[in-house]
């Protein structure tokens, strides 16, 4: 499972605390995404600044593998690489709803 880590992490918080945490990161997963797919053709400046926030809440949640795909898909708009950046996209969705999925079972 790849988000091992994740659950392992949420297992050491308080009950409410962990509940303040996975609704932060389920906004992240859910409109925060929503967003860069609104802005990764048109408005790449913008795709880039809420996939370096997707990336660093799943990083601290420890979703390695969420981070990996957000870092990796801002670093191509970054390099210009639009291309790559809208190829990459679809991993990241899996790998989002996956996560999202995971912890809505949580609740």
């Amino acid at each position: 499972m790849h988000a091992a880590g994740m659950q392992d992490l949420l297992a050491l918080l308080p009950a409410q605390t962990q509940q303040r945490m996975v609704a932060l990161y389920l906004e992240l997963l859910g409109p925060g995404l929503a967003a860069v797919e609104a802005t990764l053709h048109d408005a790449p400046a913008q795709a880039v600044q809420q996939l370096h926030r997707v990336a660093g809440g799943a990083a601290m949640l420890q979703d390695h593998q969420v981070a990996q795909l957000a870092r990796a898909i801002e670093q191509a708009l970054l390099d210009d690489d639009v291309d790559q950046a809208i190829a990459s996209w679809p991993a990241l969705l899996a790998a989002a709803a996956s996560s999202r999925q995971l912890l809505q079972q949580r609740s």
